[in-house]
């Protein structure tokens, strides 16, 4: 799947928590600490929380299960009884102990 990702990312280099909580809102502040920051493991960073939290695609080739529909071979009766009552399912599992 193809998708363009487009970030701004306006980052500062702050030395101290104060100077952070002085930027304004639209600036990120990037602490500098003793460890050195690689490029491209920011970039990633960066470029991740630019994506989409959920795969998007124009049209689906077929629709997905939703998990609420009844399988072909189930009894409809039967599915019935199971969405009325929710203990139903526990009642099954307790009798194949027996």
């Amino acid at each position: 799947m193809h998708h363009p990702v487009a970030a701004d990312v306006d980052l500062v280099l702050v030395w101290s928590e104060g100077q952070a909580k002085a930027l304004p809102t639209y600036l990120d502040p990037l602490l500098v600490t003793e460890e050195r920051v690689s490029l491209a493991e920011l970039v990633e960073e960066e470029l991740l929380l630019a994506l989409p939290l959920v795969a998007l695609h124009d049209e689906c080739p077929r629709p997905a299960s939703t998990g609420s529909e009844p399988e072909p071979e189930d009894d409809p009766d039967d599915t019935q009884t199971n969405s009325d009552n929710p203990f139903a399912v526990l009642a099954q599992l307790k009798g194949r102990r027996k």
